[in-house]
Protein backbone atom coordinates (compact mmCIF):
# COMPACT_ATOMS: atom_id res chain seq x y z
CA UNK A 1 0.00 0.00 0.00
CA UNK A 2 0.85 3.58 -0.51
CA UNK A 3 1.08 6.07 2.27
CA UNK A 4 -1.94 7.67 2.15
CA UNK A 5 -3.74 4.51 2.07
CA UNK A 6 -2.31 2.94 4.63
CA UNK A 7 -3.04 5.87 6.77
CA UNK A 8 -6.68 5.85 6.01
CA UNK A 9 -6.79 2.43 7.65
CA UNK A 10 -4.91 2.59 10.27
CA UNK A 11 -5.78 6.30 11.49
CA UNK A 12 -7.99 6.91 14.66
CA UNK A 13 -10.63 8.32 13.10
CA UNK A 14 -11.02 4.98 10.73
CA UNK A 15 -13.74 3.76 12.87
CA UNK A 16 -15.90 7.10 12.53
CA UNK A 17 -18.91 6.56 10.37
CA UNK A 18 -17.43 8.13 6.77
CA UNK A 19 -20.95 10.14 6.62
CA UNK A 20 -19.66 12.48 9.62
CA UNK A 21 -16.25 12.93 7.63
CA UNK A 22 -17.44 13.36 4.40
CA UNK A 23 -20.11 15.91 5.75
CA UNK A 24 -17.42 17.80 7.95
CA UNK A 25 -15.02 18.21 4.92
CA UNK A 26 -17.56 18.97 2.91
CA UNK A 27 -18.95 21.80 4.87
CA UNK A 28 -15.42 23.01 5.13
CA UNK A 29 -14.62 23.02 1.85
CA UNK A 30 -17.84 25.28 0.67
CA UNK A 31 -17.46 27.61 3.44
CA UNK A 32 -13.45 28.12 2.60
CA UNK A 33 -14.74 28.65 -1.42
CA UNK A 34 -17.51 31.07 -0.47
CA UNK A 35 -16.50 33.35 2.19
CA UNK A 36 -15.65 37.00 1.71
CA UNK A 37 -13.07 37.16 4.83
CA UNK A 38 -10.45 35.31 3.22
CA UNK A 39 -7.60 35.91 5.13
CA UNK A 40 -8.70 35.04 8.63
CA UNK A 41 -11.46 32.41 7.44
CA UNK A 42 -9.20 30.34 5.70
CA UNK A 43 -6.32 30.25 7.22
CA UNK A 44 -8.75 29.48 10.30
CA UNK A 45 -10.25 26.35 8.44
CA UNK A 46 -6.42 25.60 7.56
CA UNK A 47 -5.33 24.88 10.70
CA UNK A 48 -8.86 23.85 12.16
CA UNK A 49 -8.19 20.91 9.17
CA UNK A 50 -4.40 19.88 10.16
CA UNK A 51 -5.01 19.95 14.19
CA UNK A 52 -8.11 17.14 13.37
CA UNK A 53 -5.71 15.57 10.80
CA UNK A 54 -2.45 15.50 13.15
CA UNK A 55 -3.81 15.57 16.97
CA UNK A 56 -7.37 13.81 16.01
CA UNK A 57 -6.52 10.83 13.62
CA UNK A 58 -2.62 11.14 14.98
CA UNK A 59 -1.65 10.79 11.40
CA UNK A 60 2.40 11.48 11.40
CA UNK A 61 3.23 14.96 10.96
CA UNK A 62 6.12 14.67 8.96
CA UNK A 63 4.22 12.75 6.27
CA UNK A 64 1.31 14.97 6.17
CA UNK A 65 4.12 17.56 5.45
CA UNK A 66 5.44 15.74 2.75
CA UNK A 67 1.76 15.42 1.22
CA UNK A 68 1.43 19.09 1.89
CA UNK A 69 4.17 20.02 -0.06
CA UNK A 70 3.03 18.95 -4.01
CA UNK A 71 -0.03 21.23 -3.87
CA UNK A 72 1.71 23.96 -1.95
CA UNK A 73 4.44 24.52 -4.95
CA UNK A 74 1.62 24.54 -7.81
CA UNK A 75 -0.26 27.10 -5.78
CA UNK A 76 2.57 29.00 -4.96
CA UNK A 77 3.94 28.43 -9.00
CA UNK A 78 -0.33 29.95 -9.91
CA UNK A 79 0.34 32.58 -7.20
CA UNK A 80 3.87 33.70 -8.76
CA UNK A 81 1.93 34.22 -12.05
CA UNK A 82 -0.74 35.78 -11.07
CA UNK A 83 1.28 38.41 -9.19
CA UNK A 84 3.68 39.53 -11.98
CA UNK A 85 2.47 42.39 -13.80
CA UNK A 86 4.26 42.76 -17.28
CA UNK A 87 4.20 46.52 -18.88
CA UNK A 88 5.54 47.60 -22.11
CA UNK A 89 4.41 51.07 -22.61
CA UNK A 90 8.07 52.68 -23.11
CA UNK A 91 10.24 49.57 -21.80
CA UNK A 92 9.38 45.65 -21.34
CA UNK A 93 9.77 45.78 -17.34
CA UNK A 94 8.14 43.25 -15.05
CA UNK A 95 7.05 44.90 -11.71
CA UNK A 96 4.52 43.03 -8.57
CA UNK A 97 1.14 45.43 -8.67
CA UNK A 98 -0.68 45.31 -4.84
CA UNK A 99 -4.05 43.75 -7.01
CA UNK A 100 -2.31 40.73 -8.11
CA UNK A 101 -0.36 40.42 -4.62
CA UNK A 102 -4.00 40.57 -3.36
CA UNK A 103 -5.52 38.17 -5.89
CA UNK A 104 -2.35 35.60 -5.18
CA UNK A 105 -3.18 35.93 -1.36
CA UNK A 106 -6.19 35.03 -2.11
CA UNK A 107 -5.25 32.03 -4.14
CA UNK A 108 -2.46 30.41 -1.73
CA UNK A 109 -5.22 31.12 1.39
CA UNK A 110 -8.51 28.96 -0.45
CA UNK A 111 -5.88 26.72 -2.00
CA UNK A 112 -4.57 25.64 1.50
CA UNK A 113 -8.17 25.71 2.76
CA UNK A 114 -9.34 23.56 0.14
CA UNK A 115 -6.26 20.94 0.30
CA UNK A 116 -6.45 20.77 4.23
CA UNK A 117 -10.03 19.53 3.71
CA UNK A 118 -9.07 16.92 0.85
CA UNK A 119 -6.30 15.68 2.71
CA UNK A 120 -8.21 15.44 5.71
CA UNK A 121 -10.54 12.75 3.97
CA UNK A 122 -8.24 11.63 2.19
CA UNK A 123 -6.43 9.84 5.36
CA UNK A 124 -8.83 9.37 7.84
CA UNK A 125 -11.70 7.45 5.57
CA UNK A 126 -10.52 4.56 2.95
CA UNK A 127 -11.94 4.79 -0.23
CA UNK A 128 -14.13 1.12 0.25
CA UNK A 129 -16.44 3.35 3.03
CA UNK A 130 -16.63 6.30 0.38
CA UNK A 131 -17.89 4.00 -2.21
CA UNK A 132 -20.26 2.66 -0.24
CA UNK A 133 -21.38 5.77 0.87
CA UNK A 134 -21.70 6.95 -2.35
CA UNK A 135 -23.82 4.25 -3.03
CA UNK A 136 -25.88 5.10 -0.17
CA UNK A 137 -26.26 8.55 -2.05
CA UNK A 138 -27.87 6.76 -5.26
CA UNK A 139 -24.84 7.53 -7.33
CA UNK A 140 -24.89 5.27 -10.39
CA UNK A 141 -23.46 2.07 -10.14
CA UNK A 142 -21.32 2.32 -12.94
CA UNK A 143 -19.63 5.46 -11.85
CA UNK A 144 -18.86 3.80 -8.70
CA UNK A 145 -17.31 0.71 -10.31
CA UNK A 146 -15.10 2.73 -12.56
CA UNK A 147 -14.05 4.89 -9.15
CA UNK A 148 -12.85 1.32 -7.96
CA UNK A 149 -11.09 -0.15 -10.95
CA UNK A 150 -9.36 3.48 -11.49
CA UNK A 151 -8.21 2.82 -7.63
CA UNK A 152 -7.05 -0.72 -8.36
CA UNK A 153 -4.97 0.39 -10.76
CA UNK A 154 -3.04 2.80 -9.72
CA UNK A 155 -1.80 0.66 -6.97
CA UNK A 156 -0.66 -1.84 -9.69
CA UNK A 157 0.70 0.71 -11.94
CA UNK A 158 2.86 2.14 -8.37
CA UNK A 159 4.00 -1.44 -7.99
CA UNK A 160 4.87 -2.14 -11.16
CA UNK A 161 7.28 1.96 -11.27
CA UNK A 162 8.56 0.96 -7.91
CA UNK A 163 9.68 -2.46 -9.16
CA UNK A 164 11.24 -1.23 -12.73
CA UNK A 165 13.17 1.83 -10.40
CA UNK A 166 14.53 -0.68 -8.46
CA UNK A 167 15.77 -2.84 -11.52
CA UNK A 168 17.51 0.12 -13.24
CA UNK A 169 18.84 1.65 -10.03
CA UNK A 170 20.60 -1.41 -9.27
CA UNK A 171 21.84 -1.46 -12.79
CA UNK A 172 22.81 2.03 -12.35
CA UNK A 173 19.91 3.70 -14.42
CA UNK A 174 20.26 6.62 -12.83
CA UNK A 175 24.01 7.48 -12.09
CA UNK A 176 24.31 9.93 -15.05
CA UNK A 177 21.76 12.06 -16.97
CA UNK A 178 22.22 10.24 -20.28
CA UNK A 179 21.06 7.15 -17.67
CA UNK A 180 18.41 9.04 -15.78
CA UNK A 181 16.80 10.36 -19.05
CA UNK A 182 16.74 6.69 -21.29
CA UNK A 183 15.50 4.68 -18.05
CA UNK A 184 12.74 7.52 -17.26
CA UNK A 185 11.79 6.89 -21.02
CA UNK A 186 12.51 3.17 -20.62
CA UNK A 187 10.15 2.97 -17.26
CA UNK A 188 6.88 5.58 -19.02
CA UNK A 189 6.76 2.76 -21.98
CA UNK A 190 7.35 -0.21 -19.63
CA UNK A 191 4.73 1.33 -17.36
CA UNK A 192 1.94 2.12 -20.16
CA UNK A 193 2.02 -1.42 -21.74
CA UNK A 194 2.04 -3.31 -18.05
CA UNK A 195 -1.07 -1.21 -17.86
CA UNK A 196 -2.61 -2.22 -20.62
CA UNK A 197 -1.82 -5.97 -19.66
CA UNK A 198 -2.98 -5.68 -16.22
CA UNK A 199 -6.66 -4.28 -17.24
CA UNK A 200 -6.81 -6.83 -19.83
CA UNK A 201 -6.29 -10.03 -17.27
CA UNK A 202 -8.55 -8.12 -14.98
CA UNK A 203 -10.80 -8.75 -17.41
CA UNK A 204 -10.38 -11.61 -17.95
CA UNK A 205 -10.65 -12.68 -14.37
CA UNK A 206 -13.97 -10.69 -13.99
CA UNK A 207 -15.04 -12.54 -16.86
CA UNK A 208 -14.13 -16.03 -16.23
CA UNK A 209 -16.59 -15.58 -12.69
CA UNK A 210 -19.33 -14.69 -14.68
CA UNK A 211 -19.20 -11.15 -13.56
CA UNK A 212 -22.32 -9.30 -15.01
CA UNK A 213 -23.59 -7.62 -11.90
CA UNK A 214 -22.36 -5.04 -9.71
CA UNK A 215 -18.92 -4.92 -7.71
CA UNK A 216 -19.04 -5.82 -4.45
CA UNK A 217 -17.00 -3.90 -1.59
CA UNK A 218 -16.54 -5.18 2.29
CA UNK A 219 -17.61 -2.16 4.11
CA UNK A 220 -17.24 -2.71 8.26
CA UNK A 221 -20.35 -0.84 9.40
CA UNK A 222 -20.20 1.80 12.00
CA UNK A 223 -22.91 3.75 13.98
CA UNK A 224 -23.91 7.66 13.27
CA UNK A 225 -22.93 9.70 16.15
CA UNK A 226 -25.34 12.24 16.85
CA UNK A 227 -22.50 14.23 19.00
CA UNK A 228 -20.36 14.34 15.81
CA UNK A 229 -22.42 15.62 13.79
CA UNK A 230 -23.86 18.41 16.39
CA UNK A 231 -19.92 19.60 16.60
CA UNK A 232 -19.46 19.68 13.12
CA UNK A 233 -22.60 21.76 12.90
CA UNK A 234 -20.67 23.99 15.05
CA UNK A 235 -17.95 24.09 13.95
CA UNK A 236 -19.60 24.93 10.65
CA UNK A 237 -22.19 27.75 12.32
CA UNK A 238 -18.69 29.14 14.54
CA UNK A 239 -16.54 29.38 10.97
CA UNK A 240 -19.22 31.18 8.97
CA UNK A 241 -20.01 33.64 11.98
CA UNK A 242 -16.38 34.60 11.64
CA UNK A 243 -16.47 34.64 8.13
CA UNK A 244 -19.97 37.68 8.62
CA UNK A 245 -17.19 39.35 10.88
CA UNK A 246 -14.63 39.29 9.08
Amino acid sequence: MIAPDTLAYTNRLVKTHPAEKCLLAASMLCLNLATPAVMPVCCMIFCFMCCLTIFKARIPAVVYAKLLLTPLFFLCVGAGTVMIDLSADHFAFISISSQGLHTAIIIVCRGLGAVSCLLFLCLTTPVADITWLLAKLRVPGLLIELLDLTYRCIFILADSAATITTAQASRLGYATMNATNRSLGTLSAACIIRSFVNARLMQQAFDSRCGEGPMRVMHTPCPISKKNIIAVMMASIIIAACSFIG
